[in-house]
């Protein structure tokens, strides 16, 4: 691949945007789904965006939480190619 052609820059950048909004994705559904647990805070998000249909909805979060439709969108961009000249291991020992 190579990688000072544009257009190969911009599939690279597209098909991490898909796995990332997989993984992403994934994980969100088994936190409601599975865990039924807002670790993300949708609920504050909620209240303080809409104060109002936060106090009518909170009530019944723990039920709507689980069945809510949520859309993960990633949009990666590659800014910059290079090597990465050290390990972890290396940096931490450093």
């Amino acid at each position: 691949m190579p990688l000072d052609d544009p257009a190969e820059i911009r599939a690279l950048e597209q098909a991490a945007s898909r796995a990332l909004e997989r993984r992403i994705g994934g994980s969100v559904a088994y936190f409601q789904r599975d865990l039924r647990t807002d670790v993300i805070g949708f609920s504050d998000r909620f209240a303080q965006r809409h104060p109002k249909g936060w106090a009518a909805a909170k009530a019944d979060w723990s039920e709507l939480y689980p069945s809510m439709p949520i859309r993960v969108r990633a949009d990666v961009r590659i800014d910059r190619l290079g090597m990465i000249q050290y390990s972890k291991a290396r940096a931490n020992a450093d």
